[in-house]
């Protein structure tokens, strides 16, 4: 029989987060977990008694594992993409596990830094870009609550001719919701 762990052994080491400790929620930090060894997402509340901080309450989430989630249950077809970036650009998920942690605006493509730099700086809009190879037209927009930004896009050079001086979003559209 193997001995269990007594509580303060699988305890972890107190790390005192500084924007917790100064009472303020992380609302998706992506960290890999030094349990796991995996990519997550922590999000976490401050705990206070008599109106101070003395602790937090949070969660961490692999991002790997809510991406393949997202990606079930979202069912999109193969020329369309969805992701998140995080508030510096990073990418929080993806339907391609190799893309997460990684900055897109790194990966070799000037019309793809570009759009991520509008994002980046912009509530909402459209962005177009090619990444290996394939124009891709794409809708954005940035939570509030985060700063995380929300894309959702279409892949071919067919859509972006068809979307020319009217915007992505009929395209978009009709893709995620085709007509009976």
């Amino acid at each position: 029989m193997k001995a269990r762990k007594s509580r303060a052994e699988i305890r972890p080491t107190p790390r005192p987060d500084p924007i917790l400790m100064a009472g303020h929620d992380v609302g998706g930090r992506l960290v890999v977990s030094k349990s796991t060894g995996k990519k997550s997402i922590v999000i976490a509340t401050p705990s206070r008694r008599n109106g101070q901080v003395v602790g937090a309450l949070g969660v961490s989430v692999s991002v790997e594992k809510l991406s393949a989630l997202i990606n079930e249950h979202l069912k999109l077809p193969d020329d369309v993409v969805f992701y998140v970036l995080d508030g510096e650009g990073k990418t929080a998920l993806h339907r391609d596990s190799a893309l997460l942690f990684e900055f897109p605006s790194d990966m070799g493509s000037p019309t793809l830094a570009g759009a991520v730099q509008k994002m980046l700086a912009e509530p909402s809009g459209v962005v177009r870009y090619t990444f290996r190879g394939q124009d891709k037209v794409a809708v954005f927009s940035k939570s509030a609550a985060t700063g995380w930004v929300f894309v959702l896009g279409k892949a071919g050079a067919a859509a972006a001719q068809q979307d020319a001086g009217r915007g992505a979003t009929p395209s978009i559209s009709r893709t995620l919701m085709p007509r009976a």
